[in-house]
């Protein structure tokens, strides 16, 4: 369920998808199906495991915080233009304006609702690919690379 979630995600913001006018129509209410099918997996995962549960709960708070403030702003990650602007140079409103397509992220403004939860966080430029994040990408992220090491790692033995 969590990779078709990601796979649909992949295939909805991506050329030839995103312009289209039924994405940009129903869109973000497909993301919201998509992050609220992500949570439920990682939260399953972490209420079902036996070893590893606090990673995968991790992981799920992280998922469920964008799921809330997604879904508290209608189907878009609120984003702060300072911070875009702060990694990427330039404003959503400028990007938007040039090419027509669906977007995850909307810039804030008084409207915004829960601010804090939204992308307000600018990863730093020596990152590649840097980006504007929220506490629940870092939450998510944390608690997906804490099961990872922890699976991977090598088990002492006695």
């Amino acid at each position: 369920m969590a990779l078709a979630s990601l796979g649909i995600q992949v295939l909805l913001y991506d050329p030839p998808v995103y312009n289209q006018t039924w994405a940009m129509q129903f869109g973000p209410f497909i993301w919201i199906g998509c992050l609220a099918a992500l949570f439920a997996a990682l939260l399953r995962n972490g209420l079902a495991a036996r070893t590893h549960r606090a990673a995968w709960l991790v992981a799920a708070f992280g998922a469920g915080l964008n799921l809330l403030v997604v879904g508290a702003n209608g189907g878009y990650m609120p984003q702060s233009t300072e911070a875009r602007i702060a990694v990427r140079g330039t404003s959503l409103q400028s990007v938007a304006e040039k090419a027509p397509r669906l977007f995850s992220v909307q810039p804030m403004d008084e409207s915004t609702r829960l601010p804090a939860l939204g992308d307000v966080i600018a990863e730093p430029h020596w990152l590649p690919a840097s980006n504007v994040i929220s506490i629940g990408d870092l939450l998510l992220a944390a608690g997906l690379t804490a099961w990872a090491f922890s699976v991977t790692r090598r088990k002492q033995t006695a």
